[in-house]
């Protein structure tokens, strides 16, 4: 998984390491790191659009992490029982909401995110 930019357009069309975007607008079109990118309508990852993301509020956290105004999503995918409005990604792979735990996109049981805390990180 890249960390850095990935995509690239000409004119016309949007590519992800080489190849075309199917339904990626050119004119809008931005690259937001991580395997993720965005045009005025749509989310992409990886190349390949993300079902139920709203391009309007979707931004990047880092980790394979992202998430719009309604939805967590990891490496592309909906993260199930996560509130969007507080999540935080924390690294190596996790992120927390006011009421759960989550590793690269699971929910971890019986963990309490108010205690949770990485290692050398607030």
């Amino acid at each position: 998984q890249s960390r850095g930019r990935s995509y690239a357009k000409d004119a016309w069309n949007v590519y992800y390491r080489g190849w075309k975007v199917d339904g990626a607008s050119a004119s809008s079109f931005e690259d937001l790191g991580g395997g993720y990118g965005k045009d005025a309508w749509s989310v992409f990852f990886e190349g390949v659009k993300v079902d139920g993301a709203s391009a309007s509020s979707f931004e990047g956290l880092g980790g394979g992490y992202a998430k719009d105004d309604w939805n967590v999503f990891y490496r592309g995918k909906k993260v199930e029982g996560v509130s969007a409005s507080s999540f935080e990604y924390l690294g190596g792979g996790y992120g927390k909401d006011a009421w759960n735990v989550f590793y690269m996109g699971r929910k971890l049981e019986g963990v309490s995110p108010s205690a949770f805390r990485m290692p050398g990180r607030r």
